[in-house]
């Protein structure tokens, strides 16, 4: 949906876009409940404890399986809960610094996703294979965000809080737009509104800024 506003004597072309996406809610959804995690897991990537932490993650999630027809969560913004609910997504070595060697986006999605797949298959649970199972659907998730390309997603959506939704949604529309400071205020201010991009959307940037302080974290 889109609207028009005369910024000076330019016409600008504004995206009309929610406060969050479509979440399940507490009431409908089931707790996933896979139990503790190995005594010895994994290093993914360097870091000795993503693995676990995932894990745990998974134990305490409560999510509502969705048919073929629904879009189903996006890895991303799975990712971005995760990092919301206080995991870590930064693969740097002890030795160096911020300035020197940044994990970018889809370093930090790989690893992520790829680190689900192993829970799943170790976790020897069907629910798992069901809810974090590809999603078919030719829906597109994002598209109320201004994301135009089909971003993949899984089986299921996760019961969030309110403040949770609305972190990842600003979280995706930043990386969406590359939003200025002025327009990070407006979203502070509840006024849901942004300039529609003209560039071509990415699910999320290749370069190595800063994403991950861009999720406001809850816990």
């Amino acid at each position: 949906m889109h609207t028009y506003a005369a910024l000076g004597k330019k016409l600008v072309k504004w995206h009309l876009i929610p406060k969050t996406l479509a979440w399940a809610t507490s009431d409908g959804s089931s707790n996933l409940s896979i139990g503790p995690a190995p005594l010895v897991c994994p290093t993914i990537n360097g870091n000795g404890t993503l693995y676990q932490k995932v894990w745990t993650f998974i134990d305490h999630l409560s999510a509502k399986h969705i048919s073929k027809d629904q879009p189903g969560v996006t890895w991303i913004e799975l990712a971005a809960l995760f990092v919301t609910r206080g995991g870590c997504l930064e693969f740097r070595g002890s030795e160096t610094t911020a300035s020197v060697v940044k994990t970018t986006l889809p370093q930090a999605l790989h690893a992520f996703k790829h680190t689900v797949k192993l829970i799943t298959r170790d976790a020897n649970n069907i629910t798992l294979v069901k809810y974090f199972g590809p999603n078919t659907s030719p829906a597109r998730r994002l598209e109320p965000l201004g994301y135009d390309n089909h971003t993949p997603s899984i089986s299921c959506l996760p019961a969030t809080t309110a403040d949770e939704a609305e972190s990842i949604a600003k979280f995706m529309l930043n990386i969406r737009c590359s939003m200025k400071r002025s327009t990070i205020e407006r979203l502070e201010k509840e006024i849901f509104g942004c300039p529609q991009p003209s560039s071509p959307s990415r699910a999320y940037p290749t370069g190595s800024a800063s994403w991950a302080a861009r999720i406001l974290t809850t816990g």
